[in-house]
C-alpha cells in the first residue's frame, strides 16, 4: 500500500480526497484502493490563509499525522499530493519530491505559469517518476459515457465546444482557477489527431 503525503490544506481538497484515499466516512463506491494518507503538512496560504485552520481538525480526524515542515515526509511516503489552492506554488511545493524521486499529483491548476509548469515536467522526468496533473471532470460519468459511446451514437466527431464556470480567483489569474474543467471535457470528448508531424495527440 502506498503511503501518501499531502502538502497543504487551503482547500476542500485535502479533507475530500484524503476521505476516499482513507476510505473514512464516504461510499463504498467513493473509496481508492492502493493508497492511505498517513502525513499531512498544514502549509501557507495566498488565498485562503483562514481555510488552514478549519480544515486541519478534519485532516487529524482522519488519521492523518501532521508535520512542521513538508521535508519531514521524506522517507516516510511514497507519494505526494499538492494540493494547495493556487497554482503559484506548486512548483516550490513539488520540487524536493520529484528531487527525491517521488511520483506527486499536483491538484488544479497545475500551476500559473507556464515554465513553472515546464520545470516539473522535467524533473518529473529526470528523475523517472510519475507526475499527474487533472481535473476531475475527466472522469465524470456523462464524460465516460459520451467517450465510450461518441462512434455508435455519434458517428465521427468534427469539432466540439465546452464551457464551464469561469470563477476568477485573486492567486489564479485570468482563467486559471477553473478553466481547466472545460479544457479537460474538450481534450477527453475529441479522439486523438495526428499533429503536422504524423504523432497522435
Amino acid at each position: 500500500m502506498l503511503r501518501l503525503g499531502i502538502v497543504d490544506f487551503d482547500s476542500s481538497h485535502c479533507v475530500e480526497f484524503t476521505r476516499r484515499i482513507n476510505g473514512i466516512g464516504v461510499p463504498d463506491d467513493q473509496c481508492v484502493d492502493g493508497g492511505r494518507v498517513v502525513l499531512g503538512w498544514p502549509g501557507t496560504s495566498e488565498m485562503a490563509p483562514e481555510r488552514i485552520e478549519g480544515f486541519r481538525p478534519e485532516i487529524e480526524t482522519l488519521d492523518v499525522d501532521l508535520v512542521g515542515d513538508p521535508s519531514e515526509m521524506l522517507g516516510q511516503i511514497d507519494a505526494a499530493l499538492i494540493l494547495s489552492l493556487s497554482g503559484t506554488p506548486h512548483l516550490d511545493r513539488a520540487r524536493p519530491f520529484l528531487e527525491a524521486g517521488l511520483p506527486v499529483f499536483v491538484d488544479k491548476p497545475m500551476a500559473c505559469r507556464f515554465e513553472d509548469a515546464r520545470e516539473m515536467f522535467r524533473l518529473a522526468e529526470e528523475a523517472d517518476v510519475p507526475f499527474f496533473s487533472v481535473s476531475a471532470m475527466r472522469f465524470c460519468e456523462e464524460v465516460i459515457s459520451f467517450c465510450d459511446n461518441r462512434s455508435s451514437l455519434y458517428g465521427t466527431v468534427h469539432g466540439a465546444v465546452s464551457f464551464g464556470p469561469a470563477w476568477r480567483a485573486e492567486g489564479n489569474p485570468g482563467l486559471f482557477h477553473y478553466g481547466i474543467h472545460p479544457v479537460e471535457v474538450l481534450f477527453s470528448v475529441m479522439v486523438p489527431v495526428a499533429d503536422r508531424d504524423g504523432d497522435s495527440r
